[in-house]
């Protein structure tokens, strides 16, 4: 073993064991002679190599120091519904207490990164920063930092689970949204419906927003933003039900809103409620004015009642899996990233510090915590469902996959183009009345122009 390298294992090992932290002074190269029968140019090599590496800092007429005593801040940008930032602040502490990484971290919401202007800022003045977002997010308003180059990249990967159709190079597996279709039990019994009646076909839609009408309550809400609403997601779940995936329908010429299936999927969407304020109790699923939302993440299970939470409040909560027209289960999964961003004038070192903040917050320890305080599947290959604590009774079996189920990323099949057309066909019809039969030929018309982009995005 080269000399470099006993000397490096030397410092790593004492480092992990808690000998020596961040800032603390390293033996001479006097002592490293003594210690590891070399010379002096030997010893100065090596440190001078180690500074290269990022390990060891060098300050001229002081010695050398193990690095990472400076702060480097660090921004964290997430998805506010999914977790307050003081509840992620907390986890964060929890787990960088004892990890000597000396990051001084900051978070916000990761929308703010749409903002040009704010981008910029950020850029000025953070060296890295963090993102939490969907997979194939094409994001351009910062560098992304390529992961690969860190030695044990494959390592961390091989613990994680993978999505086909992204590429990991500049992010990490962190967690999935799983999703089904949420039932406010107390509501169905009004209507005379019970859940054995729901037949993932819908074949008892008609009558059973009848009964609704009857009784006047809403058949099924979903939230809608005027200004970022992608109406076409949250009903494609149920357009899979009906319509197994295969590449000819989904992605190529074959007809695949016009069709009954498609025709079914306008009508379930036109006896649906647009919620534009979660304040507002009449008609919104989770305030318990409708019976049905057509798809709710495994969050609910958390965030239902909570009271930080007051918008989500169903009182006889239940979810109706997504099955094929065989019965197979089918389980529809939002693949959830980490993507870093380090500025180019960032220290080796404190490349090296952001990873391992990485890896924390990917570790079994950590997502634990998240998960459990979210309602999210974690990617961490070492956690079982009945691990997740919103799962620990085995409660909700349907969000995980298993060998029967077969899984869907939907972000993988649609391109973000695509859904913000389709989405406005829908709008076109639900909001503005347009033909039903118009807007069936028109979103096929429209799938098959933006096949070509399917993973453009990515």
């Amino acid at each position: 073993m080269k000399s470099v390298d006993k000397i490096r294992n030397h410092i790593n090992k004492q480092k992990k064991l808690g000998m020596i932290k961040p800032g603390d002074k390293l033996p001479s190269f006097n002592e490293l002679m003594e210690m590891f029968n070399v010379s002096y140019l030997t010893a100065s090599s090596a440190i001078n190599t180690l500074a290269n590496e990022g390990l060891v800092e060098i300050k001229r007429g002081s010695g050398s120091f193990l690095s990472g005593a400076n702060e480097l801040k660090v921004l964290i940008n997430v998805q506010p519904s999914t977790l307050s930032f003081s509840c992620l602040e907390k986890i964060l502490n929890k787990h960088l207490v004892n990890a000597n990484l000396h990051i001084d971290f900051e978070i916000r919401n990761v929308q703010d990164l749409a903002d040009p202007v704010e981008a910029l800022k950020i850029g000025r003045d953070y060296k890295a920063a963090i993102s939490s977002h969907p997979a194939l997010v094409n994001e351009q308003e910062l560098p992304p930092s390529l992961l690969t180059e860190f030695p044990d990249y494959k390592e961390v990967m091989s613990n994680l689970i993978t999505t086909d159709g992204v590429s990991y190079e500049y992010c990490l597996p962190f967690n999935f949204y799983s999703h089904q279709i949420g039932v406010n039990k107390t509501l169905l019994k009004r209507t005379g419906y019970f859940m054995s009646d729901l037949t993932i076909d819908f074949s008892w839609w008609d009558g059973f927003v009848k009964k609704c009408r009857e009784i006047g309550v809403a058949p099924a809400s979903v939230d809608y933003v005027k200004h970022g609403a992608l109406l076409f997601q949250d009903f494609l779940p149920l357009l899979l039900s009906w319509i197994p995936y295969d590449e000819e329908k989904y992605e190529k010429g074959d007809a695949l809103f016009n069709t009954a299936e498609g025709k079914r999927l306008l009508e379930v969407i036109k006896d649906t409620e647009l919620i534009v304020s979660s304040r507002k109790a009449q008609n919104n699923f989770f305030l318990n004015g409708a019976v049905f939302s057509p798809c709710v993440g495994s969050w609910l299970t958390v965030q239902n009642g909570s009271p930080e939470h007051p918008e989500k409040l169903v009182d006889d909560l239940d979810f109706l899996p997504y099955r094929d027209p065989d019965g197979q289960k089918l389980n529809i999964m939002t693949t959830v990233c980490l993507k870093s961003y380090m500025r180019h004038d960032i220290s080796l070192n404190e490349r090296k510090r952001v990873w391992e903040l990485m890896k924390i917050m990917v570790s079994r320890e950590f997502q634990m915590d998240y998960c459990a305080m979210t309602g999210v599947v974690s990617a961490n290959k070492d956690i079982l469902p009945t691990e997740h604590f919103w799962n620990r009774e085995n409660k909700y079996p349907d969000f995980f996959p298993d060998n029967g189920s077969q899984v869907i990323y939907p972000k993988t099949i649609f391109s973000l183009s695509r859904i913000a057309m389709l989405s406005v066909l829908l709008e076109n019809f639900k909001i503005y009345n347009h033909d039903l039969q118009e807007t069936l030929a028109r979103m096929d018309i429209k799938k098959r122009h933006y096949y070509k982009d399917a993973f453009s995005e990515s």
